[in-house]
């Protein structure tokens, strides 16, 4: 409510502290600083209700709960409706929804700090990929290419980014993964080309400079076998010196030794990517579980405060609670579009406690 004057009488009225009332509606309280209390406790009470809500809808799929011995297992309905909910609440604190293709699209490639996932939609029973905002950040690396000589380069983010998701059991069958939680994650500076890199369960992308280091010991290993039994090949007993050569023990110790070399290069290879994909994820993790949902409370009443504080001091005094929606609704058009629905609903719970009637005292 700007109490600029547009009167005398409303300047002096504002000088005094106080909001007259009009026989259209009424603030609860009559000073200016009452009413600012007023709308910070209610800003608070609502984002605090918001989440107590869906943190019951949660309790059954929680973690921290499905390892109890008491824990019951929620049925599909429930899986649903926490689903339901859960993304309106979302976008209320800024996120947008990603699909399946923006997925898609970042396990084709990646920065070099990052790795290539392969992921299967049917892995997941239910799941939530959502992003807020985007930038881009500056990192350094040393490619081999380079003489490993330091070298920067730039990278597109998306400056938050929620996962919602329930694996499927069905698919996960052998693998020590909690398929009864669902499991709620809220990261920051998500590179765009490595986004599927926060998916569970997603399997590794070797890339082929890697592959040619984990086959060349036993390619190696073979050319050179061949090269030395190519006085015994020209002969005419070329199939019986080649059984006999590739059976002596020697070779048979020779082919054993590269195969070892490659297997083990191979599960070197994972173990170096699966430490940058965890390195990743420990540091661009913010928050998890339950603490998604206080923390993304917080975000939703500084929105909600960013709306009603400045509609409160552009209001006229006395003005009815039809116009306060419509000078609230001016600041609601500069907000996220996915958060424009859940605030307009926000506003009209506020006007509904804030105004009152001129036959209420």
């Amino acid at each position: 409510m700007s109490f600029s004057s547009h009167s005398e009488k409303q300047t002096s009225s504002v000088t005094e502290g106080n909001i007259s009332a009009t026989n259209h509606g009424t603030l609860r309280s009559s000073k200016i600083s009452d009413c600012i209390a007023d709308l910070e406790a209610w800003v608070a009470f609502d984002a605090a209700n918001q989440v107590a809500q869906l943190a019951r809808l949660y309790h059954g799929f929680d973690p921290e709960q499905t390892t109890s011995d008491t824990h019951t297992h929620p049925s599909l309905d429930q899986l649903n409706l926490l689903f339901e909910n859960a993304l309106p609440f979302f976008e209320c604190a800024g996120f947008g929804r990603l699909s399946w293709a923006d997925l898609h699209d970042a396990s084709q490639t990646s920065t070099p700090h990052g790795i290539n996932l392969h992921v299967d939609p049917s892995r997941y029973q239910a799941m939530l990929v959502l992003g807020r905002g985007k930038g881009e950040r500056t990192r350094y690396h040393r490619p081999w290419w380079n003489f490993w000589r330091k070298s920067e380069y730039r990278f597109e983010v998306h400056n938050r980014v929620i996962l919602m998701v329930k694996p499927n059991p069905d698919r996960f069958p052998d693998l020590d993964l909690d398929t009864d939680s669902v499991f709620l994650r809220l990261f920051r500076d998500v590179p765009v080309k490595d986004l599927e890199m926060i998916l569970p369960g997603g399997r590794v992308r070797i890339t082929l400079l890697d592959r040619a280091l984990i086959y060349y010991p036993l390619i190696a290993g073979l050319g050179l076998l061949l090269y030395q039994m190519r006085p015994h090949l020209m002969t005419s007993a070329f199939f019986a010196v080649g059984v006999y050569a590739l059976f002596k023990w020697t070779v048979a110790m020779a082919l054993g030794g590269w195969s070892w070399r490659s297997y083990t290069a191979y599960r070197g290879k994972l173990e170096q990517y699966g430490l940058k994909l965890s390195k990743n994820l420990y540091l661009q993790t913010l928050d998890s579980d339950l603490g998604v949902f206080t923390r993304l409370g917080s975000d939703i009443a500084d929105a909600e405060r960013k709306i009603f504080v400045p509609t409160l001091h552009e209001c006229p005094m006395g003005t009815p609670p039809e116009m306060v929606q419509k000078v609230g609704e001016k600041y609601i058009l500069n907000s996220p579009e996915p958060s424009r629905d859940r605030l307009r609903a926000a506003l009209k719970r506020w006007i509904s406690f804030t105004y009152t009637s001129s036959t209420n005292p």
